[in-house]
């Protein structure tokens, strides 16, 4: 697995430059942030310095201290009753002195860890111990340990570790504000995923955030959409046969009709088989009582599991169409694909006549809020009528 370690206090001049190459200004001026607040759409800060800003959204990774978390949570964080000691050690006097073409390592004991890994550039080794305290605890190991504990400052600074209770929400004030790191999901060092977990969050913040829908309710419907498709024949009716696929020109196909799409994450798998799909099934009458010409069901799956998803479900006309997104190709052009696997997302689109009416992704994994419909009237009780 490839890794990049930075320092903490070189993060945010690494972030101006990308930034600065990308033409976008990012602050790193600015005092901490004392509150927030949601006024007329934007997010406006206000700073401990007296001033203020305003964003139209803000991510709020301020630590396990995070003053914007306490606006929201009402919780503090708790002692672990650990400590952390932390020293840097120049890689220059290290060299010729490691084994190994990294200096990324870790040596596991029975009962202890030592792990050290570059931070600046590679000029830094970054070490979270005491030296003396190394010195005895790690003497049984190897010599590459005791040479760089040898190397460590006398001194190194020494942190308190604290923990919080984990929270399931987020995002607040209407999705304009994001929680990241240690001030959504605390966890001790020596808990390995700690030093990554906030990149993991990026994908989900970008996906929810930052890739709104380019496709939204009072939208054209592109005029370059094209599925690939097995129509149902008799001769082919058996799962294991295999059509030949054609290309199917939504945007041409449905310029005149009133469409419904869904599309699941894959075909065959537990919520799009168990619940999704069959609550289509389910309100195909009710659909077609409402004008509705084509439903349609799409996944990143190739046009063979599509047709016998199809199959398997007793489709035997084209009351539902399963179309493959191969690769993802329309979903990612939307901004609605899954940022971690390359999946379709999980979302619902109404197009009446080239016109988009409706058009809403399912944000929390399995869940079935704006992407299926029980009956015409709106999803799962929220007040997003159709037709």
């Amino acid at each position: 697995m490839q890794q990049c370690s930075v320092r903490r206090a070189d993060f945010p001049k690494n972030s101006a430059c990308y930034n600065r190459k990308n033409d976008k200004r990012l602050n790193c001026g600015s005092t901490s942030s004392v509150s927030v607040s949601d006024i007329n759409g934007k997010v406006l800060l206000h700073f401990a310095d007296r001033t203020t800003s305003t964003a139209d959204f803000v991510i709020g990774c301020d630590g396990i201290h995070s003053i914007i978390r306490s606006q929201y949570i009402v919780d503090k964080p708790q002692y672990s009753g650990r400590i952390a000691y932390r020293g840097l050690v120049p890689i220059d006097s290290i060299k010729g002195g490691l084994p190994f073409p990294t200096y990324s390592m870790s040596y596991l004991g029975s009962d202890k860890l030592f792990l050290v890994y570059p931070i600046s550039k590679n000029k830094t080794l970054n070490v979270v111990a005491d030296r003396q305290e190394l010195a005895s605890k790690f003497s049984n190991f190897s010599p590459t340990v005791r040479f760089v504990i040898d190397q460590m400052p006398a001194q190194p600074t020494k942190w308190l570790l604290n923990d919080r209770e984990w929270i399931h929400q987020w995002t607040f004030a209407g999705g304009k504000l994001v929680l990241l790191g240690d001030a959504t999901h605390a966890m001790l060092p020596h808990q390995d995923l700690k030093h990554s977990c906030p990149y993991p969050n990026k994908p989900v913040h970008y996906k929810y955030i930052f890739k709104m829908p380019t496709l939204k309710a009072g939208d054209s419907f592109p005029s370059d959409v094209v599925f690939s498709y097995i129509p149902y024949t008799e001769e082919k009716g058996d799962i294991t046969a295999c059509g030949l696929p054609v290309a199917y020109n939504a945007s041409k196909e449905w310029a005149d009709k009133k469409v419904v799409v869904f599309a699941v994450p894959g075909a065959f798998t537990p919520t799009c088989s168990v619940s999704h799909l069959p609550g289509y099934i389910q309100n195909l009458p009710q659909f077609k009582a409402k004008g509705v010409d084509v439903v349609a069901v799409v996944a990143y799956n190739d046009p063979f599991v599509m047709s016998a998803w199809g199959k398997a479900n007793k489709i035997t006309d084209d009351s539902i169409l399963f179309l493959s997104d191969l690769d993802a190709k329309f979903s990612k052009s939307i901004d609605w694909a899954d940022a971690a696997s390359g999946r379709t997302g999980r979302y619902a689109l109404v197009i009446d006549h080239g016109k988009v009416t409706y058009a809403d992704i399912e944000t929390e994994r399995g869940a079935l809020k704006v992407s299926f419909k029980p009956n015409p009237q709106g999803f799962s009780g929220r007040k997003l009528v159709f037709f």
